[in-house]
């Protein structure tokens, strides 16, 4: 307890890196030791699962739901390594940083062609139902 005492940020840094890198790693960023990010992650009880990602919290960052995240994970990684299963909100996949980076990816540009799709649907539905209703 004689190091400096950890700031917000550094303790919102240490949740990130949970799932992010390993603790020394993490150490390495903040700038404390191991030992210390081990204590602090245990007194805030972090479970430190490096590479794993929750489907729920992809699915908040992306704005999609969570069946749509896993079934991308079936299609790019052949099913991903599934950590924990249970309730949806627990089903986690290890996946690396680049395959995370990928799969919020292709789900943001799918968002994306979807709400543009949907909207142009829409403008040519009622153009049509416009030009029955005049004649």
């Amino acid at each position: 307890m004689g190091g400096p005492r950890w700031t917000k940020k550094e303790i919102g840094d240490l949740y990130k890196f949970a799932s992010l890198c390993s603790q020394k790693e993490a150490a390495r960023r903040l700038g404390r030791s191991a030992v210390a990010i081990s204590l602090k992650a245990y007194q805030l009880g972090i479970v430190w699962r490096q590479g794993c990602y929750n489907t729920q919290q992809i699915a908040d960052e992306v704005g999609c739901s969570q069946s749509a995240v896993s079934r991308l994970v079936h299609i790019l990684y052949d099913g991903g390594d599934l950590v924990l299963s249970g309730s949806k909100a627990s089903v986690r996949y290890n996946l690396n940083e680049q395959q995370y980076e990928r799969l919020v990816h292709v789900l943001t540009q799918t968002r994306k062609y979807r709400t543009r799709y949907v909207a142009a649907a829409r403008v040519k539905h009622q153009k049509r139902k416009e030009r029955l209703s005049n004649g």
